[in-house]
């Protein structure tokens, strides 16, 4: 078939989502009747599936344009031939025009960075353009915002075996109906206007937590609840919401209005397990082949080329953007050694990242850059600090809710109260929907539009709510909450500086492979790290510790980002399009397609995308209500099989405990054993003159025994799962 075509008849299979259209055109099945609406249908297949903004009419008609889903390449299931049928245009009707999608195949790369809150993407043209990509803000029409490219990480679910009736029936570009499933920002303004608590629960937004956890979940939509199996048992038959929220960026993606690209780029969280970071690599593979037509795939030398790879974690990613945009990407630099530190407060989690910048010994690229020190705090998040003060200012409100028979849900690392048994209710819709407005209220207090110096002094509000009291019910209540602006503060304050604290923990230990390390440059990423109390915290530190040399960048994007360029003499110029501007959110996408295989800037990583992780926890015991380590991740190695000396064993008990802690605050041996966690072990009898010894089988797994003399006497146990959060 020729690249254009200008087709009087089609034939399709009665399994194909366009074989609806075309007999619904048509009076037997044959002869097309109402060509309006068969036109009017075909402009819109997009405009369904994603309510990206409908094709004009001449995408049918021009001779130079034409349409992918009438260019005939078999896409279905094998179906008896009985069940083809070919429709013919009417004879008044010129004819229509089909296009092979191999005529829009692009030579560029996509990178994608996968978000707890929001997922970014963007892409490199042949020009060496970098662009960002809006993804679920279907009208183009629209004057884009710098929200537009910072996508939340959510789906709706609204039918589920609907949709996965057409998604699974078509090997690319099914008919998906956005009424279905829908994803990103309209998800999350639906979510953000939901009246009342029926339904709150078809609301997904924890895939990149679910990915992690191992566990099993459910997600319902407005017919009934499906189960989710563990993320790394999903199969092509299973519902995988990061395969689907996958499927829609690549249909934003690849579309005709944009054309097709093959190369994807994904940034992975390096404390996940080799095998997790492989599986999320493989749903968005499988998700994004969706989106591409079947005569590309079907092109030998397109199905080549196609591929997604894991590039570079999301740190050190975000590293290369800002030693762009500081001015590092320069001459002076070839034969100097910079030292880096990526402090990346983020929705979910922060995360911290060490290492060097320096002019490149090989050939083909500027500069290396180099990661050998990675940590982070897995509690420290934006949304979850909004998460804890509301839970802090409810226990504050416990009886007024408790008057009013409302529940709120707990945050998993902080402790219960007396009383709590009927207000905690974690798996309930109304305690989850009365939370997630205490939350968006609180949202302006963390961001700064209530003003935290006017919280300065006695200044305690009160604001009334409609919190839910029945659980899948409308049946509202007033309360009366009262909030000490002070205390919120505070509570802020000390959570943000102990995540400063862990960055410092980390940087004593990565600053031991940072030879004649003289300054330390501080990035600042994620969009959390626009908070003054970051600042604040960073600047405490460095007055409590005189001798450290911390040069602090402000997270790009931002005034005071422009500000310290200014002060380094580089030239800020006004970048009126937000698709081309990195920001402390962005600049991760802009680093991957930077830090790309083909482009000038080697990535050296500690840990690879294609190798295990690093153990992620320590290990300890209590001593005077201190958390103690007494197996350190720095000395442990997955998989060398290797038994570690954990403690001697009491012989007058046949049970132990071991204390845990992703936390890099444990390195000084200070923290407290409220902020740990515990898990107690029995063993078969009491041992004399034995140990308990640990053995590390993977980043967030171990096994017990009993040694006596080097000698195993009891064991080994299970494999037990730690749990981060």
């Amino acid at each position: 078939m020729k690249e254009i075509e200008e087709i009087k008849e089609i034939t399709l299979h009665k399994g194909e989502s366009l074989y609806r259209l075309f007999a619904e055109c048509s009076k037997d099945g044959r002869a097309i009747s109402d060509i309006n609406k068969l036109i009017e249908g075909l402009q819109n297949v997009d405009y369904n599936a994603l309510r990206l903004t409908p094709y004009d009419k001449g995408i049918l008609t021009e001779i130079k344009r034409g349409h992918w889903d009438i260019y005939r390449e078999d896409c279905s299931k094998d179906i008896n031939s009985k069940d083809i049928s070919t429709f013919k245009l009417p004879s008044d009707m010129p004819f229509l025009v089909a296009r092979s999608p191999l005529k829009d195949v692009k030579v560029g790369t996509v990178a994608i960075d996968f978000g707890t809150k929001s997922t970014v993407a963007g892409f490199i043209d042949e020009r060496s353009e970098k662009q960002l990509i809006r993804i679920g803000k279907g009208d183009i029409r629209e004057q884009e915002t710098m929200s537009d490219y910072e996508n939340p990480t959510i789906i709706e679910f609204r039918n589920i075996d609907s949709f996965m009736v057409d998604y699974c029936f078509m090997v690319s570009r099914p008919l998906t109906s956005w009424d279905d499933i829908l994803i990103s920002h309209t998800a999350k303004i639906n979510f953000d206007n939901i009246e009342g608590v029926i339904n709150f629960d078809r609301f997904f937004h924890s895939l990149k937590q679910w990915a992690g956890s191992a566990e099993n979940d459910k997600v319902a939509d407005k017919h009934k609840t499906h189960d989710l199996k563990p993320f790394l048992e999903c199969d092509e038959n299973s519902i995988n919401p990061i395969e689907l929220y996958a499927y829609y960026i690549g249909r934003y993606i690849n579309n005709m209005y944009n054309g097709i690209y093959l190369n994807y780029l994904l940034s992975y969280p390096v404390k996940y397990s080799k095998e997790v970071r492989e599986k999320i690599r493989e749903s968005f593979e499988r998700g994004i082949r969706k989106s591409i037509p079947f005569a590309v795939l079907k092109d030998e030398e397109c199905a080549k080329k196609f591929k997604v790879e894991l590039r570079a974690s999301e740190p050190a990613a975000y590293a290369i953007s800002a030693l762009k945009e500081y001015g590092f990407y320069d001459e002076d630099y070839i034969d100097k050694v910079v030292h880096y530190g990526v402090f990346d407060f983020g929705g979910g989690t922060t995360d911290f990242d060490f290492g060097t910048w320096k002019g490149s010994e090989t050939d083909g690229y500027d500069f290396d850059i180099r990661q050998f020190g990675a940590g982070g705090d897995p509690h420290l998040g934006g949304e979850n600090l909004l998460e804890l003060l509301a839970y802090r200012i409810f226990k504050k409100n416990a009886e007024q809710m408790r008057e009013a028979g409302c529940a709120f849900t707990k945050p998993k690392n902080e402790p219960s109260f007396g009383g709590s048994e009927m207000l905690i209710q974690n798996t309930s819709q109304a305690a989850k929907r009365n939370t997630a407005m205490l939350v968006e209220y609180l949202r302006e207090f963390w961001e700064g539009k209530i003003n935290f110096e006017a919280a300065e002094g006695d200044n305690i509000i009160t604001q009334k709510f409609n919190f839910y009291y029945r659980e899948a019910s409308d049946d509202s209540k007033e309360v009366l909450i009262s909030i000490d602006l002070n205390e919120a503060k505070s509570i802020l304050k000390t959570e943000i500086k102990g995540g400063v604290e862990g960055f410092y923990q980390s940087f004593k230990r990565a600053s031991r492979k940072m030879n004649n390390l003289d300054k330390l440059h501080v990035f600042l990423a994620g969009n959390s790290s626009r908070s003054v109390l970051l600042k604040e915290a960073f600047n405490e530190l460095l007055e409590e510790h005189s001798d450290l040399s911390f040069e602090i960048y402000p997270p790009l994007g931002t005034p005071e980002s422009d500000e310290k360029k200014r002060e380094l003499g580089i030239e800020v110029e006004a970048e009126e399009d937000f698709s081309k501007k990195a920001t402390c959110k962005t600049g991760v996408v802009f680093g991957l397609l930077d830090g790309r295989k083909a482009g000038r800037i080697n990535v050296i990583q500690e840990i690879k995308s294609d190798d295990e992780g690093n153990f992620t926890f320590f290990l300890g015991k209590e001593r005077i209500g201190k958390f103690i380590i007494a197996i350190d991740p720095e000395n442990v190695n997955i998989g060398s099989e290797d038994w570690k000396k954990f403690a001697n064993c009491n012989s007058e008990s046949s049970e132990f405990e071991i204390l845990y802690t992703s936390d890099p605050k444990a390195i000084s041996n200070k923290m407290s054993v409220k902020d740990v966690k515990r898990l107690h072990f029995p063993l078969d009898k009491t041992y004399e003159n034995a140990y308990i010894a640990i053995q590390v089988t993977g980043v967030d797994t171990i096994k017990y025994a009993v040694f006596r003399e080097s000698k195993m006497v009891y064991g080994p146990s299970r494999e037990i799962k730690l749990i981060a959060k």
